[in-house]
């Protein structure tokens, strides 16, 4: 029920510790890997701590630890496929520079969520977090990169995104599906990407990033705006097909003077 690391260990091996019962657990700074297949089982563990430096933590270790809501891992963190696995987590804080945030494979980090995640920073590919229905809150620090397309999708229950200056785009489908209420674009955000935020039909606000020169096909459809500004300092200059199309709420558009072209279908099926 109770271990304590000597400040020398950098390696847990494999298969170490399968049953732990204390209520809480320390790695020494020294740590900088932990193996598959170890603290298996903590039904009693509520506070965990890790400190910088540590690079792995190996699959299937900290499964069903029931009782842990709170978790904070390292920004030196690269390599956690299928941890923690059977927790409810409700906070989250994970990633840093070189982090890659992945749906499946052997590398990278892949598996966890939480009702709120705060994601410093590392990139999140394709479905990473598709389908979490456990996912409420995201903040995405500017240090965050995307790489190809649907990271949050099909979020269900995803109603509050925080984007921080910083990031750069918000690929396709990124967040189609989910259950977003207000959005803030920074102005760092250059491009958004085809049914970016396509299906949000709880999303009523959204403040765009005046460095947007093409909002694309069919980016807010379906959504739940009245009113919908692209204001007269904006850049953008194109609105692609069907941008709108669906949004059957929509009373009140202003198009800000710089756009030249609106694509084929942009507003049918509006309110």
């Amino acid at each position: 029920s109770n271990i304590t690391f000597g400040n020398n260990i950098s390696k847990i091996e494999s298969g170490n510790f399968n049953t732990y019962l204390g209520t809480s657990l320390e790695f020494p700074e020294s740590l900088i890997s932990i193996k598959s297949d170890c603290f298996g089982e903590c039904p009693n563990l509520t506070e965990l701590t890790f400190h910088e430096g540590l690079e792995e933590i190996g699959s299937s270790s900290f499964d069903e630890c029931r009782l842990l809501k709170n978790l904070v891992l390292p920004s030196t963190l690269k390599n956690m496929p299928y941890s923690f696995q059977g927790n409810t987590l409700e906070n989250l804080v994970i990633g840093g520079e070189g982090a890659s945030f992945l749906h499946s494979g052997k590398n990278g980090i892949i598996g966890i969520s939480a009702k709120n995640m705060t994601i410093r920073g590392g990139t999140i590919g394709t479905n990473a977090f598709y389908g979490r229905t456990d996912i409420e809150t995201v903040t995405l620090n500017g240090e965050v990169k995307f790489d190809s397309t649907d990271q949050f999708q099909g979020c269900s229950n995803l109603s509050n995104i925080t984007i921080d200056n910083g990031v750069t785009n918000i690929p396709a489908n990124c967040f189609y599906n989910c259950a977003i209420e207000n959005v803030i674009l920074p102005d760092s955000v250059l491009e958004l990407g085809q049914n970016s935020f396509s299906g949000c039909t709880s999303l009523k606000n959204i403040t765009l990033s005046k460095n947007i020169k093409k909002i694309p096909n069919s980016c807010f459809s379906g959504c739940g705006f009245e009113t919908f500004t692209i204001s007269d300092d904006s850049e953008t200059e194109e609105l692609e097909n069907v941008v709108f199309h669906g949004c059957s709420n929509l009373k009140m558009v202003y198009i800000g003077k710089n756009v030249k072209t609106i694509g084929p279908g942009c507003f049918a099926s509006i309110g």
